[in-house]
């Protein structure tokens, strides 16, 4: 109801507390009596959509599926280097260095993915704090800089990519790997 209230802009940042009083039921007061009240919605998805209206809620969706398409491409490329290595420009042995530093990679982004699932998992349950949104934005920059080193995008935001010279790079020189 908070949000239907105020569709645009939620009740605001940190707000869903005080505005608790005017939004809960009689059953929940007569239940639990007049002193007690939430501090936040137990679900990062409604907290959003209460306190930051629907626009905070579909940025919160986008980012959220822009995460999970970035994750799947990292591992995707990183899967492609393991498998196929570096291409034909690589000198005897490098090979071998590209294939087990991807693996190794790829093992980093699975433990990032995995914190990334367990922190959306028990959000969707719990209270918002602040140390658990901290490391939410944690693994999601290092998310974003292993995505950067495999050379994987967002296939739906591709723009060209340009390197320091100007020039398109090459296809084979597009990653560190």
């Amino acid at each position: 109801r908070m949000a239907n209230d105020r569709p645009l802009v939620g009740v605001g940042p940190d707000a869903y507390g005080p505005r608790f009083f005017a939004y809960q039921s009689a059953a929940f007061t007569e239940r639990y009596g007049t002193r007690v009240f939430a501090n936040g919605a137990h679900n990062i998805f409604f907290n959003q959509l209460a306190t930051q209206g629907y626009p905070g809620f579909a940025a919160l969706v986008v980012l959220m599926g822009s995460a999970t398409a970035l994750g799947t491409t990292t591992w995707r490329s990183l899967r492609r280097h393991e498998l196929h290595g570096g291409g034909p420009r690589m000198r005897p042995g490098q090979d071998t260095e590209v294939r087990r530093r991807a693996w190794e990679a790829r093992v980093a982004v699975a433990g990032i993915g995995s914190g990334l699932v367990a922190f959306v998992v028990q959000a969707s349950f719990n209270v918002q704090r602040i140390s658990l949104s901290f490391v939410f934005w944690v693994l999601l920059g290092m998310l974003c800089a292993a995505a950067r080193g495999a050379g994987a995008t967002i296939p739906a935001l591709r723009w060209r990519r340009l390197n320091d010279a100007g020039r398109e790079p090459l296809p084979d020189a597009r990653s560190s790997f």
